[in-house]
């Protein structure tokens, strides 16, 4: 509900009538006040209601609300309790009506009436704050650039994280060593050093799941960022009183290598999810990448070369043969076939002149057209596609409702196996075996699979689809198909190689001789299937 007053444009505002009729509908909402609609700039202020109870009401009356929509990239998304957390705290935010987030491509898709600055602050105050450039705007990392990061710390953390691996744990592999190492260096100096060197991997490669966890107990919503960093940090702390301070426990084993290696897992994990977002969005990249750049404008002086943005509708544009058709329009002049395989499949360019109707993204192949532009930007067929290609990757199937309920849960329910193991075994084995089996239960039993399984499998399957040129309108399509028996193709470009090929050759006359007459016809002609 809104203490302060919400003010938001509305649509189908034509007269003093209809502001009586929309102020009456808001007025109607249990505990409104403040109402008012402006009639000359077409919006409306309410107070003391929720947002989605004042946009319903508007909506039953005829006057709908308009609210702003914004994707937000939220990096700190690391498992599937954030995304609960994270929509809960979108959805608190003043304003808000609809708030759903993406495991697998880390964004929050939000519509609110209200301020999207709120929004930003809500997240701040959660703890997951989305990412913005230095001017403010919000920013999403490039694939390559997230990819990019998330090897270099795991590489950095392995490449600390083996020396500790060896020193402890290598010489049950190959006895021989760890009589090399305790002779060479004996037992305080390969303590020490892997101490050292399991704090540069907790500091360095690893500080981000402190940086997220930590924040994440004290507020009582601990997450998957939680779990890393209370079982490494436990097995940390633990293993550094026992090396600098030995008086204080029994005698013990330390476990540094538990958590640099723990550190070291979950950041190739996290390369890991990186590349597979990386190689899915690949999928609309490719896509919007078959525009150009620019185009030639026609103009009573002649043509100049404009990049694409500065295209409007009505300009009239060149393309050359070999080129790209830069935005939807309308051919005004000239005569090519083009080739739309690219959007209908069809293997052979269609001929197009005056009042053909030519999409972006095609090919003019051998004449030159003069073309009237109708859609561009984000209205052109092509990029309507990517837009489709992207809302069916980020879609939330109905199994995913189910995960959501479990993973809401799953997080809490580790915490206390965690402690019901760490008494047991405290009870039964002493505190070194008690901390390893609590460090083990949180590190072992964490929900990233179960919460990025399907919406990174929608991602890849839609992605991959797109690459093979079958585009999915929704992503909840995919979970239907598993029941599908019988599938209706409605072109033959659907299933061709999309080129045509000579197969047989059926001829009275010799075979070398019908090719070389036919080959001299064909030599001067231009048409797909002469080349």
């Amino acid at each position: 509900m809104s203490a302060e007053p919400l003010t938001f444009p509305i649509s189908g505002l034509h007269c003093g009538a209809c502001v009586g009729r929309a102020e009456a509908a808001l007025s109607g909402v249990p505990g409104a006040h403040a109402v008012r609609v402006n009639l000359a700039n077409r919006t409306a202020q309410v107070a003391g209601v929720a947002a989605q109870a004042a946009a319903d009401a508007l909506a039953q009356a005829g006057y709908p609300a308009d609210p702003r929509q914004a994707t937000l990239h939220v990096p700190g998304m690391s498992c599937a309790s954030c995304v609960a957390r994270i929509e809960a705290a979108a959805t608190a935010a003043p304003g808000v009506v609809h708030a759903r987030a993406n495991l697998a491509t880390q964004m929050l898709d939000v519509k609110t009436l209200g301020d999207l600055d709120a929004v930003r602050a809500a997240l701040d105050a959660a703890s997951y704050p989305p990412a913005q450039t230095g001017d403010g705007t919000d920013t999403i990392a490039t694939p390559d650039h997230e990819t990019g990061a998330m090897r270099r710390k795991f590489i950095i953390a392995a490449a600390l994280t083996l020396p500790v691996f060896l020193a402890e744990m290598g010489g049950h592999m190959y006895p021989p060593l760890h009589h090399w190492l305790m002779s060479t260096l004996g037992v305080d100096t390969l303590r020490y050093g892997q101490l050292i060197l399991t704090a540069l991997v907790l500091a360095g490669p690893g500080a981000g799941f402190f940086r997220r966890g930590i924040p994440g107990l004290l507020r009582a919503r601990p997450d998957m960022d939680a779990l890393v960093a209370l079982g490494a940090g436990a097995a940390f702390v633990f293993s550094t009183v026992a090396v600098v301070l030995p008086t204080l426990l029994p005698p013990t084993g330390i476990y540094f290598e538990a958590a640099a290696v723990i550190v070291t897992l979950i950041l190739l994990g996290r390369w890991l999810e990186a590349r597979a977002r990386g190689r899915t969005g690949a999928a609309v990249r490719q896509l919007l990448d078959l525009a150009p750049d620019t185009a030639e404008r026609v103009t009573a002086d002649g043509t100049s070369e404009v990049p694409i943005a500065a295209v409007q509708i009505g300009d009239v544009l060149r393309a050359r043969p070999g080129s790209r058709i830069a935005v939807d329009g309308v051919v005004t002049d000239g005569q090519s076939p083009v080739d739309t395989a690219m959007l209908t499949g069809e293997p052979v360019p269609v001929l197009t002149g005056p009042g053909d109707v030519v999409h972006a993204g095609t090919v003019v192949t051998t004449g030159t057209l003069d073309y009237r532009a109708t859609h561009v930007g984000r209205d052109t067929t092509l990029a309507r596609i990517a837009t489709l290609t992207q809302a069916a990757q980020s879609a939330r199937l109905p199994v995913e409702a189910v995960v959501n309920r479990v993973t809401a849960w799953f997080v809490p329910a580790v915490l206390v196996v965690a402690a019901v193991t760490f008494v047991l075994w405290l009870m039964l084995a002493g505190l070194g075996p008690a901390v390893v089996s609590a460090v083990s239960v949180l590190i072992i039993a964490c929900p990233c699979a179960m919460g990025l399984a399907t919406p990174m499998s929608i991602m890849v399957g839609t992605g991959r689809a797109a690459t093979l040129g079958a585009l999915f309108h929704k992503g909840a399509a995919l979970q239907r198909l598993q029941d599908a028996r019988v599938i209706a193709f409605d072109k033959t470009g659907t299933l061709t190689e999309g080129r045509p090929t000579l197969t047989d050759m059926q001829t009275s006359l010799p075979r070398d001789a019908l090719l070389r007459l036919v080959a001299g016809v064909e030599a001067g002609s231009e048409h797909p299937i002469a080349q």
